[in-house]
């Protein structure tokens, strides 16, 4: 068995492998605005409109602008496991698709971003179990969203359906 000493490689214990969980959702999108809609929306509610100026000249309370959450938004990443997402990164737009939606990423894709992000021999185990894990969490998260409007659409067409036909019997 491969073992790592501490600060070595990349190695994932339960804070780090907790860690990348929560950066994959967070890198799913699933749940949140992408960060252009964030920023937009935040961008359009530091501009100045034409009450702003009254308050600034002292008639009304001054508005306080906000910055968006951009820190606290996204998830703190543990270094050990950098080298996963920068892997990740690389074969990301490589989704297998079926039926039901998105599957998984292709292990020969996986290996061929770990060969051109120079991932060693030493560590290819470790980070290939970690990319895994990323796909694993995004996929399952999407799968998920997927389940849930697809019965929210099933849902809206039962009560649509039933409120037509009681219409036409009137």
């Amino acid at each position: 068995m491969l073992r790592h000493r501490q600060g070595e490689g990349p190695r994932a214990d339960r804070g780090q492998k907790k860690k990348l969980i929560d950066y994959s959702a967070w890198l799913s999108g699933v749940g949140r605005d992408s960060c252009q809609i964030c920023q937009a929306a935040y961008a359009a509610r530091s501009r100045p409109r034409p009450w702003d100026r009254k308050r600034q000249k002292g008639l009304k309370p001054p508005v306080v602008k906000k910055d968006p959450p951009c820190a606290t938004c996204r998830p703190e990443l543990d270094p050990a496991n950098t080298l996963a997402v920068m892997v990740y990164s690389r074969c990301s737009d490589q989704w297998r698709g079926g039926e039901s939606g998105f599957l998984t990423v292709d292990n020969m894709n996986v290996e061929v971003a770990m060969d051109a992000a120079g991932v060693s021999s030493r560590h290819r185990t470790a980070v290939f179990d970690d990319v895994k894990t990323i796909i694993g969490t995004i996929a399952g998260l999407i799968q998920n969203e997927r389940q849930k409007q697809r019965e929210k659409l099933g849902e809206q067409g039962k009560n649509g359906h039933s409120q037509n036909r009681s219409r036409s019997r009137r």
